[in-house]
């Protein structure tokens, strides 16, 4: 019957085709050589078109003695970074700190972003 209409649903699987991307090159950060031990510094976090397992799932910081990177997860299921200060900082010793952070999403292979 040439003319006969059929109701279907269609499921369009997410494959890991996007890269996480931050909304800027840069990100810079003022942070008093006063500040405790423990002190959290919210980061922006990368944006990923892909959803799922696919998208986002950890931040890395590149080595260094005096921050680590911590991955929180908000209410809808997103993750974003927080700096998070190990070590104190001393102006006069080291005036400036270059970091990379790095978005790693769930994909096989995974795919990342840095700042």
């Amino acid at each position: 019957k040439p003319l006969e209409k059929f109701r279907a649903e269609l499921l369009v699987r997410d494959i890991n085709d996007h890269s996480p991307e931050f909304p800027e090159r840069e990100m810079t950060l003022k942070i008093p050589e006063t500040s405790s031990l423990g002190t959290v510094f919210p980061l922006k976090k990368a944006r990923d078109l892909d959803v799922g397992s696919n998208n986002v799932q950890n931040y890395n910081i590149s080595p260094n003695s005096h921050f680590h990177v911590s991955t929180r997860t908000q209410g809808d299921g997103r993750k974003y970074p927080e700096l998070v200060l190990d070590t104190e900082l001393d102006r006069e010793e080291q005036a400036e700190l270059r970091l990379t952070l790095t978005a790693v999403d769930g994909g096989s292979p995974p795919r990342s972003g840095t700042v």
